[in-house]
């Protein structure tokens, strides 16, 4: 089989196994959305599970909303997975985030929501959080050169709230030393501190 793209993106828990998520473009595959995508950006999301990392299952098949779709991730909330995926549609050009969910982790997931990030931008990479009540997305907006986030309190109705953060690198010139392609985690304050501490001064 020849894959045109191949870009892991999460490894998620699952039935003390890990869920793998990729989007690969597979020739001679989905050959009627291939105008819409291009053939190198026909992707569909594609898993496997392994225990170890030693011993990896055979690929399956994980999501195909009938266009083509990358950078998926997995935000659980209570008893609901919510898969995010980026719409890689091309004619026309989508570029966007959408949103679905399922009782289950391993799916299958239900249609997708209409696209939750801003219109004017081209983005990709999401990674999510839950903080309080809130959840925050984060996006790479890679046409316009920065990186960006969307929050909502119910997974429906979302804001953006780029103007709130900072990121690192952005302040360089040409934002040539911004951050690409990022994963958000939680961690202890004590840890942030200590690497803050460690960090050489400016």
């Amino acid at each position: 089989t020849e894959i045109y793209t191949l870009s892991l993106h999460d490894a998620l828990p699952i039935w003390h196994q890990f869920l793998i998520l990729w989007a690969s473009a597979i020739k001679g595959k989905f050959t009627e959305t291939e105008r819409a995508a291009g053939k190198d950006y026909n992707n569909r999301i594609y898993c496997a599970t392994t225990k170890d990392f030693s011993y990896v299952t055979p690929t399956r098949l994980f999501f195909d909303p009938e266009f083509p779709v990358s950078d998926a991730i997995v935000l659980p909330s209570a008893r609901w997975y919510y898969l995010i995926v980026k719409d890689d549609t091309s004619k026309p050009a989508k570029k966007n985030l959408r949103l679905a969910s399922s009782d289950n982790l391993d799916g299958p997931y239900g249609e997708l929501a209409d696209p939750f990030t801003p219109k004017r931008l081209w983005v990709g990479h999401p990674s999510a959080i839950k903080i309080g009540a809130e959840y925050i997305v984060y996006f790479d907006a890679y046409v316009d050169n920065h990186y960006g986030a969307m929050s909502s309190r119910d997974l429906t109705t979302w804001q953006e709230v780029t103007a709130k953060m900072t990121f690192p690198g952005e302040d360089t010139p040409a934002r040539a030393d911004r951050m690409r392609q990022g994963s958000v985690v939680s961690v202890p304050a004590a840890l942030v501190q200590a690497l803050r501490a460690a960090a050489p001064a400016h």
